[in-house]
């Protein structure tokens, strides 16, 4: 194939892929708490500012903007306590240093045991990546194949709400075994929660500095507990 048939192949599909991109509001973005070891969730408004910066770093490594790594600032996020650095995907606080390091982000599009609030979202890009690539796929297939039938009384698929169940049963059918079909992992696209980008962060007029004496006793003790109750 000529190299302009490529580029233009490959200019058609990402233009279809963006056409079924999920919007801001439904991506949820997550940090890794190292302690507990999951995937907690960045309030809505902290999500969608993420997720805006990372869709342009997108367009700017498609080739669709002028735009440099050295233009993407930190965000600050989490009731301004941390930064979040889109180009290296990491969290970390700002007005000290973390013995743990910077913790990861994550992007959530595909979840397991969607609409629940216990929605894990699914961290492995590549799996992520398929399961988009497939989803686009059908969908522009069902919305050609919808687009032919002249007169039909069915209705159109072409949304996420209008077709998700059947598009999800498909795209789970090629990542599932025949055999094991029936006990499949049950997969959503798209947050249970939609992000409210109307909700800014809450405002600070104090600063308090907690000092303790003897330390930490156990979970009692905790200073970053009795912290989090008083500010509560």
């Amino acid at each position: 194939m000529p190299a302009h048939e490529i580029i233009e192949s490959n200019n058609t599909f990402f233009e279809a892929e963006e056409q079924f991109q999920l919007s801001p509001s439904k991506v949820r973005w997550f940090y890794k708490d190292e302690i507990a070891k999951k995937w907690v969730a960045f309030n809505g408004y902290d999500s969608i500012k993420i997720e805006l910066t990372y869709l342009r770093l997108l367009k700017c490594k498609n080739g669709f903007s002028s735009e440099t790594d050295d233009n993407f600032k930190p965000l600050v996020v989490r009731d301004g306590l941390y930064e979040v650095d889109v180009v290296t995907k990491q969290c970390y606080p700002i007005y000290w240093e973390s013995h743990t390091g910077p913790t990861s982000i994550l992007r959530g599009i595909w979840f397991k045991d969607p609409g629940l609030h216990h929605s894990v979202p699914i961290e492995d890009e590549s799996m992520v990546e398929q399961l988009e690539t497939t989803y686009a796929m059908l969908q522009c297939r069902l919305s050609t194949t919808e687009s032919g039938r002249s007169g039909s009384s069915s209705p159109k698929l072409g949304t996420d709400e209008e077709s998700g169940t059947e598009t999800t049963s498909a795209i789970v059918s090629i990542f599932s075994s025949p055999a094991k079909s029936s006990f499949g992992t049950r997969l959503g696209r798209g947050y249970f929660e939609e992000a409210d980008p109307n909700t800014p962060p809450p405002v600070y007029s104090h600063l308090c500095f907690v000092v303790h004496g003897i330390g930490q006793k156990f979970q009692k003790g905790s200073i970053i507990t009795l912290c989090d109750r008083f500010i509560v």
